[in-house]
């Protein structure tokens, strides 16, 4: 019996395991940052209503100024 093909075999073994790894770990990561993004998306409505305020009171800034 040849060992010939054992090398091969075994290099391809690798390649297979190691590119699960991989996808494996891509795939934790972008798991990862859509529950960031999840997270982003519910701070819009404070941003939005932080704007608004700084926008209001930044009117009421020029209104107080003496020649406006």
């Amino acid at each position: 019996m040849s060992w010939a093909w054992a090398l091969p075999t075994a290099i391809a073994a690798i390649g297979v395991v190691a590119t699960s790894v991989v996808a494996w770990h891509t795939a934790r990561e972008a798991s990862g940052l859509r529950e960031e993004l999840d997270q982003m998306r519910g701070l819009r409505p404070a941003l939005v209503e932080a704007r608004d305020d700084m926008a209001a009171t930044a009117a009421a800034v020029r209104r107080m100024q003496p020649g406006h």
